[in-house]
């Protein structure tokens, strides 16, 4: 019985120090001081959805689903060959701006009234709120059926929120 009890200790503590490192609660790696958090920007992933509709000629309205969710809006101004100057305005469901430069858009005929929708880079260049002083750069791709006036987009990326304490 001995024998029973103490092998059921050494496999728990065993699988409570795995769990631990798996889950990083402990590391077995020599320890590193910590940055400051005044010291540099923090970065973080960001990914989601929008869906708008065309409300008025060159101007759509929607939603974001994801790390940035909220309303947004774009302003679109058609250039040559499938080209378009696009001007994002975004506010979070927090109440929160986010400002973009004005973004290129390439559209390429699918079907009819349908275009598949590709960015190259959507830049960030701050807002408000926690976005105040952010920088970033998101992609996006996906479809507008100016027929119906509909829009749907992925859009991933990364988002840096400046330092706290740093103007």
């Amino acid at each position: 019985m001995k024998r029973i009890t103490t092998s059921v200790l050494i496999l728990t503590v065993r699988g409570g120090l795995a769990a631990m490192i798996i889950g990083g609660m402990l590391s077995l790696s020599p320890s590193t001081s910590a940055q400051s958090n005044e010291a540099a920007p923090h970065c973080v992933q960001v990914g989601g959805t929008i869906m708008t509709n065309f409300i008025a000629t060159g101007t759509t309205l929607g939603t974001a689903t994801g790390d940035l969710k909220g309303a947004i809006s774009a302003t679109v101004t058609p250039g040559p060959g499938g080209i378009f100057l696009v001007q994002h305005h975004w506010i979070t469901e927090a109440g929160d701006d986010i400002f973009f430069e004005p973004a290129t858009a390439m559209a390429t005929p699918i079907a009819g009234n349908i275009f598949g929708v590709t960015y190259d880079q959507i830049n960030v260049t701050g807002g408000s709120g926690k976005f105040d002083g952010a920088t970033g750069v998101l992609t996006a791709f996906g479809s507008a059926d100016f027929g119906r006036g509909q829009t749907v987009f992925r859009y991933s990326g990364e988002i840096c929120f400046k330092a706290p304490g740093k103007p």
